[in-house]
């Protein structure tokens, strides 16, 4: 390797990485060491791009720097310069799909409970369906495969890796249900296993590759890989890497190659080896660990929580979740200790009290299955509160930012016209509400069946996201069976006009209003609240309808997996103490190494409260009812 400036920084949770990362980066644009133009910065966390989109100033536009933060597939799409009909989308994928012998039939099984309108199928199912299956399975296993470098695609090795095995579940129906409520039929399904051989992954690989370049497309692993083989590097000075921990092997042998070329001078990376959740998909803590650098800071303040928190998450790391000790206390500006509190069953339902306190919560679970329950038992107890499902991050970070500037414009705020780009530009930072609307048409006669429909669409609403996702509403029939009336599903309504894709055709001197915004970028007089109901992710957040144009409240309550709150923060923290049995059964095969992986998942959840952390034991279930064990009983 080129003698260079290598630095590392490492930080346990809360101790402020992506800042310091951030920081460094700053001191050298401000000493003139590199220009803009000259940094590539790889994060995968949406406000750290943001952050670091900041100290690049006004330049930020210039298509050099912008093609250089990101993730890393978003910097080797640039250097691939793939345009974005050439990505690997749901309707390529499909279409891909109706090309493999037997797929037909299992879609159409699929489809018949999705799409017929006699049946209610329940988020959970419907979740269920999309991500089980013989082909789901092989999809899965070949991205791996792929991302991991193999030469050969072997099920046994990728399990070895990441801990996802060959096994996959399928569903036929075993009989159905009739809701009065929604007037439908809830479909019981039965479970059968199956595995994936080796021969059946490398057949499927094998077609798979040969139609992405027969239709020259690309998926995320694709450009990582591709980039890898043309030996492509971006003609910058300095390399940063945030949440280096996170790296799987094609992306760290990616990160050598740019760190390995020529023209880059200094390399800063930040990561958290005792924080690597994403074993799943090929990430190493062995990578930050192992990696040389000139200098090594170690972060030893958090400024999230005291000593208490700190204490109860020392547990964690003296089981050897990390190989840089655990050696950190409490900043000063952090204002007490903080609690840990222990509950046992049902009594954590005793401290849902701290709903009234206007204080941020998160009720975190190691599953989806088991934070749909519990958001559904706080809304069994607790009807009066509103507790949102964190699913994708970005989506939500995004969402809120369209909602704030629909929210301003209705208050009759005056806006510089740049504040509009999270609506109506469409870039790799910034996605648009989508340029056609879809409202439902009610063709009810009386009062009576008009409000037994709003309540039906409201259940909808809140648990069945795609029926909020206009570009899914394409493939709903147009008509649909309700109460014995007629509801036209799907109708066209052309919003925003088209803009230039580039933040340049937006003015900083142009102040914006209501009516300009309504007479300049919307092609239909719109209402603004009805732009917020076609938001994309607004099924996360539903209750941002009911307080538009209202601020967004400060106090959080959310349910949510480890994974997705992993750089997340509340004031109070419900940790369910439930280890999952895909969990339970990867220690029995992998033994120390996949306990390990239990620890860094609980440790991350621990160490997200600021003030207050719940620990709740002997609450969630496995399938067959059967209490899950914590992570100190596995």
């Amino acid at each position: 390797m080129p003698e260079k400036t290598v630095v590392k920084y490492i930080a346990h949770a809360g101790c402020g990485k992506t800042y310091a990362l951030r920081s460094f980066v700053h001191a050298q644009l401000e000493s003139h060491a590199v220009a803009p133009e000259e940094v590539c910065c790889v994060t995968y966390m949406r406000e750290a791009a943001r952050n670091f989109y900041s100290i690049m100033g006004t330049v930020m536009d210039e298509p050099a720097v912008k093609k250089n933060i990101g993730t890393m597939h978003h910097v080797a799409a640039g250097l691939l310069d793939i345009s974005p009909d050439q990505f690997f989308t749901d309707k390529a994928m499909k279409e891909f799909i109706a090309t493999i012998p037997g797929s037909d039939r299992e879609q159409r099984a699929r489809s018949k409970y999705l799409d017929d309108p006699k049946y209610y199928v329940t988020p959970a199912q419907r979740k269920m369906l999309a991500n089980s299956g013989r082909i789901q399975k092989l999809v899965q296993l070949d991205g791996l495969a792929r991302a991991m470098l193999l030469e050969e695609p072997s099920v046994q090795k990728i399990q070895r890796l990441t801990g996802i095995g060959p096994e996959y579940m399928d569903y036929s129906l075993k009989g159905e249900k009739y809701i009065p409520k929604y007037r439908r039929y809830l479909p019981v399904f039965a479970r059968s296993r199956a595995n994936i051989s080796n021969d059946m992954l490398r057949k499927f690989s094998a077609s798979f590759l040969a139609y992405k370049i027969e239709h020259d497309l690309y998926d995320y692993t694709d450009c990582i890989t591709e980039c890898l083989a043309q030996g492509l590097c971006p003609d910058v000075k300095l390399l940063a890497v945030d949440e280096f921990q996170d790296l799987n092997q094609s992306q760290y042998a990616l990160y050598r190659l740019w760190r390995d070329s020529p023209g880059v001078e200094m390399v800063v990376i930040a990561g958290d080896d005792a924080q690597t959740i994403a074993k799943y998909n090929g990430a190493c803590p062995e990578f930050l660990a192992n990696e040389k650098a000139t200098k090594t800071i170690m972060l030893k303040e958090t400024r999230r929580h005291g000593q208490n928190i700190i204490e109860n998450a020392d547990r964690y790391m003296r089981r050897g979740i990390s190989k840089f000790g655990c050696d950190i206390g409490a900043h000063t500006s952090v204002p007490d200790a903080g609690a840990i509190k222990k509950v046992y069953g049902d009594d954590w339902l005793k401290h849902l009290d701290v709903l009234d306190s206007g204080k941020s919560v998160y009720f975190l679970a190691a599953t989806e299955q088991w934070r749909d329950h519990i958001r559904a038992k706080i809304r069994s107890v607790r009807p009066d509160a509103t507790v949102q499902q964190v699913g994708d991050v970005q989506v939500i970070d995004h969402l809120l930012e369209q909602y704030r500037v629909l929210a301003d414009l209705e208050r009759g705020r005056t806006l510089p016209e740049t504040d509009l780009a999270p609506l109506i530009l469409n870039s790799d930072m910034n996605r648009p509400v989508s340029r056609t609307m879809y409202r439902m048409q009610e063709e009810f006669m009386d009062p009576k069946r008009a409000e037994e429909y709003r309540e039906y669409r409201a259940s909808c609403f809140v648990g069945q996201s795609d029926m909020l996702d206009p570009e899914k509403w394409k493939f709903v029939k147009s008509i649909s069976e309700f109460g014995g009336r007629r509801i036209m599903a799907k109708k066209k309504i052309e919003v925003f006009r088209p803009l230039p894709d580039k933040h340049s055709s937006l003015s900083e001197a142009q102040n914006i209003t209501k009516k300009v915004f309504v007479e300049r970028y919307m092609t239909k007089k719109v209402d603004l609240r009805e732009i917020v109901v076609n938001l994309h992710g607004i099924e996360y957040m539903p209750e941002l309808v009911d307080i538009f144009p209202g601020p967004i409240p400060d106090d959080l309550v959310a349910a949510a997996t480890i994974h997705v709150v992993k750089g997340g923060e509340a004031d109070i923290v419900f940790l369910f103490m439930a280890v999952p049995l895909p969990a339970r059964k990867a220690i029995r095969e992998r033994g120390l190494e996949a306990r390990k992986d239990v620890y860094r998942l609980f440790y991350t959840g621990a160490t997200r409260p600021r003030e207050t952390l719940i620990e709740v034991y002997g609450y969630l279930t496995d399938v067959g009812g059967k209490v899950a064990p914590s992570p100190w009983e596995v």
